[in-house]
Protein backbone atom coordinates (compact mmCIF):
# COMPACT_ATOMS: atom_id res chain seq x y z
CA UNK A 1 0.00 0.00 0.00
CA UNK A 2 1.36 3.41 -0.95
CA UNK A 3 1.62 6.28 1.52
CA UNK A 4 -1.64 8.15 1.93
CA UNK A 5 -1.47 11.95 2.15
CA UNK A 6 -4.17 13.19 4.49
CA UNK A 7 -5.09 16.77 5.29
CA UNK A 8 -6.71 16.89 8.72
CA UNK A 9 -8.69 20.07 9.39
CA UNK A 10 -9.16 20.01 13.15
CA UNK A 11 -8.83 22.69 15.83
CA UNK A 12 -9.02 20.46 18.91
CA UNK A 13 -5.47 19.42 19.98
CA UNK A 14 -6.84 16.37 21.84
CA UNK A 15 -8.61 15.12 18.70
CA UNK A 16 -5.49 15.77 16.60
CA UNK A 17 -3.41 13.62 19.00
CA UNK A 18 -6.08 10.92 18.97
CA UNK A 19 -6.23 10.83 15.17
CA UNK A 20 -2.43 10.73 14.92
CA UNK A 21 -2.35 7.81 17.35
CA UNK A 22 -5.13 6.03 15.46
CA UNK A 23 -3.22 6.31 12.17
CA UNK A 24 -0.11 4.90 13.87
CA UNK A 25 -2.01 2.08 15.55
CA UNK A 26 -3.87 1.24 12.33
CA UNK A 27 -0.45 0.77 10.69
CA UNK A 28 -1.43 2.88 7.68
CA UNK A 29 1.43 4.38 5.66
CA UNK A 30 0.52 8.05 5.83
CA UNK A 31 1.67 11.62 5.71
CA UNK A 32 -0.74 13.50 7.97
CA UNK A 33 -0.85 17.27 7.50
CA UNK A 34 -2.80 19.24 10.11
CA UNK A 35 -4.37 22.68 9.85
CA UNK A 36 -6.48 24.26 12.58
CA UNK A 37 -9.22 26.07 10.69
CA UNK A 38 -10.94 26.48 7.35
CA UNK A 39 -8.87 29.44 6.24
CA UNK A 40 -5.66 27.45 6.78
CA UNK A 41 -7.14 24.48 4.90
CA UNK A 42 -7.91 26.55 1.81
CA UNK A 43 -4.51 28.26 2.01
CA UNK A 44 -2.82 24.85 2.21
CA UNK A 45 -4.73 23.55 -0.81
CA UNK A 46 -3.98 26.68 -2.82
CA UNK A 47 -0.27 26.52 -2.01
CA UNK A 48 -0.24 29.46 0.37
CA UNK A 49 0.51 29.54 4.07
CA UNK A 50 2.94 28.18 6.59
CA UNK A 51 3.04 24.56 5.34
CA UNK A 52 3.69 25.33 1.68
CA UNK A 53 7.42 26.08 1.51
CA UNK A 54 9.02 24.23 -1.41
CA UNK A 55 7.33 20.85 -1.79
CA UNK A 56 6.25 20.38 1.81
CA UNK A 57 2.54 20.71 1.02
CA UNK A 58 1.66 17.83 -1.26
CA UNK A 59 -1.85 17.51 -2.63
CA UNK A 60 -3.87 15.35 -0.22
CA UNK A 61 -5.40 12.02 -1.20
CA UNK A 62 -8.07 12.62 1.42
CA UNK A 63 -9.34 15.48 3.57
CA UNK A 64 -10.68 14.74 7.06
CA UNK A 65 -12.78 17.76 7.96
CA UNK A 66 -14.33 18.75 11.27
CA UNK A 67 -17.42 20.96 11.02
CA UNK A 68 -16.91 22.99 14.20
CA UNK A 69 -13.96 25.19 13.32
CA UNK A 70 -13.00 28.75 14.21
CA UNK A 71 -13.10 31.47 11.56
CA UNK A 72 -14.37 29.49 8.54
CA UNK A 73 -16.43 26.44 9.56
CA UNK A 74 -16.33 23.02 7.93
CA UNK A 75 -19.49 23.54 5.90
CA UNK A 76 -17.93 26.60 4.26
CA UNK A 77 -14.66 24.76 3.55
CA UNK A 78 -16.53 21.85 2.02
CA UNK A 79 -18.62 24.13 -0.16
CA UNK A 80 -15.59 26.09 -1.40
CA UNK A 81 -13.55 22.94 -2.12
CA UNK A 82 -16.35 21.31 -4.09
CA UNK A 83 -16.90 24.49 -6.12
CA UNK A 84 -13.22 24.83 -7.05
CA UNK A 85 -12.10 22.76 -10.06
CA UNK A 86 -8.64 22.33 -8.50
CA UNK A 87 -9.98 20.62 -5.38
CA UNK A 88 -13.42 19.19 -6.10
CA UNK A 89 -12.15 15.69 -6.87
CA UNK A 90 -10.31 15.33 -3.55
CA UNK A 91 -12.44 13.06 -1.33
CA UNK A 92 -13.67 14.90 1.76
CA UNK A 93 -14.79 12.92 4.78
CA UNK A 94 -16.56 14.82 7.52
CA UNK A 95 -15.26 13.64 10.91
CA UNK A 96 -17.18 15.46 13.61
CA UNK A 97 -19.07 15.16 16.88
CA UNK A 98 -22.25 16.61 15.37
CA UNK A 99 -24.89 14.06 14.55
CA UNK A 100 -27.53 16.69 13.83
CA UNK A 101 -29.67 15.76 10.83
CA UNK A 102 -29.26 19.25 9.38
CA UNK A 103 -25.44 19.03 9.49
CA UNK A 104 -25.50 15.62 7.79
CA UNK A 105 -27.92 16.83 5.10
CA UNK A 106 -25.95 20.03 4.41
CA UNK A 107 -22.67 18.13 4.19
CA UNK A 108 -23.93 15.64 1.63
CA UNK A 109 -25.69 18.36 -0.37
CA UNK A 110 -22.39 20.26 -0.55
CA UNK A 111 -20.56 17.19 -1.86
CA UNK A 112 -19.12 15.37 1.17
CA UNK A 113 -17.96 11.87 0.27
CA UNK A 114 -18.76 10.49 3.72
CA UNK A 115 -19.97 11.67 7.12
CA UNK A 116 -18.56 10.01 10.23
CA UNK A 117 -19.17 10.68 13.90
CA UNK A 118 -16.04 10.74 16.04
CA UNK A 119 -16.14 7.60 18.14
CA UNK A 120 -15.54 7.71 21.87
CA UNK A 121 -13.49 4.50 22.06
CA UNK A 122 -9.93 4.61 20.77
CA UNK A 123 -10.16 1.09 19.33
CA UNK A 124 -13.16 2.16 17.24
CA UNK A 125 -11.29 5.26 16.09
CA UNK A 126 -8.40 3.07 14.97
CA UNK A 127 -10.73 0.74 13.09
CA UNK A 128 -12.38 3.68 11.31
CA UNK A 129 -8.97 4.99 10.21
CA UNK A 130 -7.97 1.52 8.99
CA UNK A 131 -11.20 1.14 6.99
CA UNK A 132 -11.03 4.66 5.55
CA UNK A 133 -7.48 4.10 4.39
CA UNK A 134 -8.26 0.73 2.84
CA UNK A 135 -11.28 2.13 1.03
CA UNK A 136 -9.64 5.26 -0.37
CA UNK A 137 -6.28 3.63 -1.19
CA UNK A 138 -7.11 0.07 -2.17
CA UNK A 139 -10.74 -0.25 -3.18
CA UNK A 140 -11.86 2.84 -5.09
CA UNK A 141 -10.34 4.17 -8.27
CA UNK A 142 -9.81 7.91 -8.04
CA UNK A 143 -9.32 10.18 -11.06
CA UNK A 144 -5.69 11.01 -11.82
CA UNK A 145 -4.51 14.43 -10.77
CA UNK A 146 -4.28 16.75 -13.76
CA UNK A 147 -1.64 19.42 -14.20
CA UNK A 148 -4.29 22.17 -13.88
CA UNK A 149 -5.49 20.75 -10.56
CA UNK A 150 -1.98 20.28 -9.23
CA UNK A 151 -0.85 23.84 -9.90
CA UNK A 152 -1.96 26.65 -7.60
CA UNK A 153 -3.29 29.72 -9.36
Amino acid sequence: MRQMIVLLVEDNPHDVRLIKRAFGKADVPHDLRVVEDGDEALAYLAGRGSQTHSNTAPRPDLILLDLNLPRMNGHEVLHQCKQDDRFKQIPIVILTTSGHDEDVRRAYEAGANAYLLKPVEFSRFTEIIRQLSAFWLEIVELPPESVAEASPE
